[in-house]
């Protein structure tokens, strides 16, 4: 599953624990509304909180609110205790406090959606983020250290400074078997450890999906090509290897791109193929706009083939 299949079935499991949960605190709260003095200072504090909401914070009637809503649990505590039933057993035991299990604050994930989904990535043997990262990085294996310590650091740089950054892309060139591929999962791990969703497709599988979003009905389009052009980060490997199709590939991959860069959004892109070499494979827009050094970075890594040491 990619990041967005799972955070789907992350959120559906937070919905799920919040129905349970709050189904038993109705229940409980149903036995303890029986008492009619209990139900009465339910409605008294409920009436105080409204009101409590209504005034600014840390004014003299605020204060006096939350004294009294104090006064008032008190209150109830003790006519819970008389019954012999807990006050925690009519307080939803939510996952996480601050989206409730909704798995969403406003129009945004929750953090804490966004952190199982890192950790569910973290512990996937099948996952391939889950081996190379910034910290354990080797740099010995290459050739001019120096060199590919300066293109390490640029690349830790671009993800730590994603929200500000004006450059939307991040190329890396270079032979087969330069570290090109370790160096985008270096950064992809580090955009998980910061909470970022992180896409990583290889190009063949990236033209599969443009294929699936060209021939799907117009009603499917979006939930194919969505996720693609909303991640934080996509990560595109060894571009210049898919089969160009007619009326997908170069079509597909520019208007994402575009759509990316106008959303501000961070893409990186490794590839066997030149500066040149791109320009001839595909059409100039999309060309100038992965070398367009004003939204873009471009490092070139000249190294033997890392597989062979």
């Amino acid at each position: 599953m990619n990041y967005f299949e799972i955070q789907k079935q992350l959120i559906s499991e937070a919905n799920q624990h919040k129905v349970l949960v709050e189904r038993e605190v109705d229940n409980n709260l149903n036995i303890a509304m029986q008492d009619k003095a209990f139900k009465k200072l339910f409605v008294e504090i409920k009436d105080k909180k409204r009101e409590l909401a209504k005034l600014s914070n840390n004014t003299k009637e605020s204060r006096d609110l939350e004294k009294s809503i104090l006064s008032i649990r008190k209150k109830m505590i003790e006519n819970l205790k008389e019954k012999n039933i807990s006050i925690q057993s009519i307080i939803p035991k939510y996952w996480c406090r601050i989206c409730k299990d909704s798995g969403v604050v406003g129009q945004d994930v929750c953090k804490c959606i966004s952190a199982r989904v890192t950790n569910y990535l973290r512990n996937s043997d099948n996952n391939p983020l889950n081996m190379p990262t910034f910290k354990n990085a080797d740099l010995s294996i290459f050739e001019n250290k120096e060199f590919i310590t300066k293109v390490f650091d640029t690349a830790k740089q671009f993800i730590e400074k994603m929200n500000t950054t004006k450059y939307n892309n991040f190329t890396i060139i270079g032979s087969v078997g330069a570290g090109k591929t370790y160096l985008m999962k270096c950064m992809a791990n580090h955009a998980l450890d910061l909470g970022k969703s992180v896409i990583d497709l290889s190009s063949f599988r990236l033209n599969q999906l443009f294929l699936d979003y060209y021939t799907s009905s117009i009603r499917d389009k979006n939930s194919i090509i969505d996720p693609v052009l909303n991640c934080d980060l996509l990560c595109i490997d060894d571009l210049g290897c898919e089969q160009l199709l007619n009326n997908v590939t170069i079509p597909t991959l520019t208007m994402v791109i575009n759509e990316r860069n106008a959303l501000n959004k961070k893409t990186i892109i490794t590839t066997n193929l030149s500066l040149d070499e791109i320009r001839e494979r595909y059409d100039y827009r999309l060309c100038s706009r992965l070398i367009d050094k004003n939204v873009s970075i471009t490092v070139n890594i000249e190294n033997k083939d890392l597989r062979q040491k």
